[in-house]
């Protein structure tokens, strides 16, 4: 088997472990099981553990981002207000967490505490950064604006999310129900962003 073949095949193992299992189950042995080769064929392909995880969790960021495009895409095309685009690319995120929960947690609950590499560093900001490009050229706003609302917003949501995939609402039970007051729980929190919305 070619390296590059070899390469694909250990990727997307780790992949099917994380997607069906998390993170916290992805092992070096496993993934060499499940590709059918050595455990130095796996560092033979790729850096070391860590760069393994950090291509998982890449892949997982550019699904994100697509589902963020997508869902910007077509509030643009229904001629929504930017409130309004903010409010479905929240229901994005989390939904994006209930369907792929472990995804979800390797992203933001797994990753390697060592310094990131620059070429992930780089990932984890492109998309963001061509979200608040192509926002900043419809609504007429700074994009430097749209991207602090966006961090602001992702993190009130992110925050919400937490709770919700790591099964922690029953604390909060007394006080909120997720099918009733989440659709309010993001309107708070987009109340707190002075966005212009006036589409061109």
């Amino acid at each position: 088997m070619e390296q590059k073949q070899l390469k694909e095949k250990i990727f997307h193992s780790a992949w099917h472990i994380v997607e069906h299992e998390g993170m916290d189950q992805l092992t070096v042995r496993g993934i060499a099981e499940l590709s059918e080769c050595s455990l130095g064929a796996i560092y033979n392909v790729f850096d070391n553990f860590q760069d393994l995880q950090l291509r998982v969790n890449a892949n997982i960021l550019s699904r994100l981002y697509q589902s963020f495009s997508e869902t910007a895409d077509l509030a643009i095309k229904e001629n929504k207000s930017l409130k309004e685009l903010l409010k479905d690319l929240g229901s994005a995120y989390i939904d994006f967490g209930k369907k792929h929960r472990f995804l979800w947690k390797a992203l933001f609950e797994h990753t390697p505490s060592a310094p990131f590499p620059d070429w992930y560093i780089k990932h984890t900001h492109e998309g963001l950064h061509l979200l608040s490009k192509k926002l900043s050229i419809t609504f007429s706003i700074p994009e430097t604006k749209i991207r602090k609302s966006l961090g602001f917003f992702w993190t009130s949501i992110h925050g919400l999310c937490s709770v919700l995939l790591n099964k922690k609402l029953e604390m909060l039970a007394e006080f909120f129900n997720a099918d009733i007051h989440l659709s309010p729980y993001v309107e708070y929190c987009l109340a707190g962003l002075p966005l212009e919305h006036t589409k061109k």
